[in-house]
């Protein structure tokens, strides 16, 4: 969604949408969402102050009114799988919500990344903070098939765990997880291109 929002609207050379051209858009929320709202939605995404938002900070921008017009609470940990929101003039990627998953059926038996997630975290006892460690995740992230390189699945990893914990939140392996799959889908892992579509990376033992 966030990729047709920027063939509609020209980012400038930092490959950015101002605040004057995103405020239309956001304005166009159907159902409405209220303008405090936006508001904060805005200072959430737009943390350094720029007036402007990369294309990674508008698909955050879009998961957290997708959120809002769900009834949720705009929640950082949980916008990559958010459902798209509803924009007058901006499509619905896969011609509807509920298109969504069956786009990504394919992929997984109907498995969608939340449900793949869920299912490791169910799999493997995280620790006290929640997290999954590298010796946990390893082992699981080498059995994808088809395969990813190693190197790959180190950078992927470097990505994700960006505190240099040694270790990754339910969010973060969410993160791993899409990456992953753009990875096996002979795409360049792409954190901006994370979205609700997104499907899970084929893992054996998993899915």
């Amino acid at each position: 969604m966030a990729d047709k929002l920027f063939e509609l609207i020209k980012p400038d050379g930092d490959g950015c949408l101002g605040g004057k051209q995103l405020q239309p858009v956001m304005s166009k929320c159907n159902p409405a969402v209220p303008g405090a709202m936006l508001g904060k939605i805005w200072s959430a995404c737009d943390d350094k102050k720029a007036g402007k938002l990369t294309k990674s900070q508008v698909v955050k921008m879009l998961g957290f009114i997708g959120q809002v017009q769900s009834g949720m609470t705009p929640n950082p940990a949980a916008y990559m799988t958010a459902p798209p929101p509803k924009i007058d003039g901006l499509p619905i990627p896969g011609g509807g919500a509920a298109a969504a998953p069956a786009a990504a059926a394919p992929a997984s038996d109907g498995m969608s990344l939340t449900a793949c997630v869920d299912k490791l975290f169910g799999m493997i006892a995280p620790d006290a903070d929640g997290c999954l460690s590298g010796g946990q995740m390893m082992p699981v992230m080498s059995k994808c098939n088809p395969p990813i390189a190693q190197d790959m699945l180190g950078k992927i990893w470097t990505v994700c765990d960006d505190k240099k914990a040694g270790k990754l939140t339910k969010a973060q392996v969410m993160k791993c997880f899409g990456l992953m799959s753009q990875a096996q889908g002979g795409g360049t892992p792409n954190p901006g291109e994370l979205n609700a579509s997104t499907p899970p990376p084929k893992i054996d033992g998993l899915n």
